[in-house]
């Protein structure tokens, strides 16, 4: 297994997994190909504020991504990463790539993180209990997002 940051020739794999992402009710709502292409650009580019993995299973096959975006919490006491998106395609499922993801997020940022932030779906039973094991407790409030 192996986590590398996003390239220019990872476009059309990201692109296809993105819309399997926000098709598979992992997701309330479905973005635009156009907001998918965006994030990419700006992964690539280098920008501070998002950072793009491909999770490779043994063989170097792409079996999945990662999205993450850096920012400091008050309340945790410094510097976190945001997982925004993590995706494992069906086929490599049950394979513990969630499990490597989560493990080795933190050096493949190269920040100094003191810990991690995530959303999931309340039907995700899944996903809950892979972060569950990993250490992830559910907050007590729930969120609210303003889009401009």
């Amino acid at each position: 297994m192996n986590l590398r940051k996003f390239t220019e020739g990872d476009r059309a794999v990201f692109l296809s997994m993105c819309e399997d992402f926000y098709h598979s009710g992992a997701a309330d709502t479905v973005i635009p190909v156009s907001q998918m292409e965006s994030s990419f650009d700006q992964i690539v580019q280098g920008s501070p504020y998002i950072q793009g993995y491909i999770i490779e299973a043994d063989g170097g096959n792409c079996a999945g991504y990662g999205i993450v975006f850096p920012y400091y919490s008050n309340e945790g006491g410094g510097l976190f990463l945001m997982l925004e998106e993590i995706y494992v395609k069906p086929a490599y499922r049950s394979q513990k790539l969630g499990s490597f993801y989560l493990e080795n997020i933190k050096e493949a940022s190269g920040l100094p993180v003191k810990g991690f932030k995530l959303e999931i779906c309340k039907h995700n039973d899944g996903a809950r209990r892979l972060y569950e094991r990993h250490g992830f407790q559910p907050l007590a409030y729930g969120e609210m997002i303003r889009v401009l």
